[in-house]
């Protein structure tokens, strides 16, 4: 196993622009922690290099990696994004990702429109697939499902969960429309209360940016509205708390279905 001890050798250099987001391959993305490596070896996407500490290369398990190098640990300092750096990191490639067709063949579909903070979103990753696999729409200006503190934030959960990021609002709004789902916005002042929403199908739930609420094209767009009901003196929940709360409650409307 080559040992990696520059912190200017050429694939340092590589991971670091995968993980800031500058290299010019948008598949590749990195993943820090023995957890995490492990969810990517079990999913269909690839782990093209690991980075084991020197040292801990008899705790590294068995990965289908195209390289293996072990590192000094301040070559690891400088290769993770933590204070606290893990003794694995990967540089790995993602599948293509599935168009809207595939993505969007079942409803309810989750939309974030303005969610911009990475742990937000994955934290609304994890809440989708523990709570029915549901499908999520990524509308612009929202991070990559593969950037590095969204899979950290999502437990791996961003891996598996069907997404789509369309290029802009608009696009998403001729799907919606192509599909015939109907628009309901999560909103503190909403008309219906969570408890008494319609089950129906063709639904997707959208949640606004904190501090901005919902985009102008979105916002026009929405048909009904929907409140999850908090103590008065309470201005709102965060996205992430929001989602989760929104998506406990479809998944038991769910069950009341059967």
């Amino acid at each position: 196993m080559e040992l990696i001890s520059s912190r200017t050798n050429n694939q340092v250099k590589q991971f670091i622009r995968v993980r800031e987001g500058t290299y010019d391959n948008p598949l590749c993305f990195t993943v820090e922690g023995a957890k995490l490596l492990a969810e990517v070896a079990r999913s269909e996407h690839a782990v093209l290099q690991v980075f084991v500490v020197q040292g801990y290369e008899d705790k590294l398990p068995p990965v289908p990696a195209h390289q293996v190098f072990a590192v000094t640990p301040e070559v690891m300092h400088k290769l993770s994004g933590l204070k606290s750096p893990a003794w694995v990191a990967a540089l790995c490639c993602r599948k293509e990702s599935r168009g809207a067709g595939q993505v969007l063949r079942r409803t309810p579909w989750l939309v974030l429109d303005g969610v911009q903070d990475p742990g937000n979103v994955g934290s609304i990753l994890r809440s989708a697939e523990a709570l029915g696999h549901v499908p999520v729409v990524l509308l612009p200006p929202a991070p990559s499902p593969f950037q590095e503190k969204v899979i950290r934030t999502s437990m791996g959960s961003a891996l598996r969960t069907p997404y789509w990021r369309p290029p802009d609002a608009e696009t998403f709004l001729v799907r919606a429309r192509e599909r015939g789902v109907r628009l309901w916005a999560l909103d503190v002042k909403g008309e219906v209360d969570l408890a008494d929403l319609p089950a129906e199908s063709g639904q997707a739930f959208i949640i606004g940016g904190e501090g901005h609420g919902l985009s102008g094209g979105i916002a026009a767009a929405v048909e009904r509205t929907v409140r999850i009901p908090i103590r008065p003196q309470v201005e709102s929940l965060n996205a992430a708390a929001a989602a989760a709360i929104l998506l406990y409650r479809l998944s038991a409307r769910r069950r009341e279905s059967r």
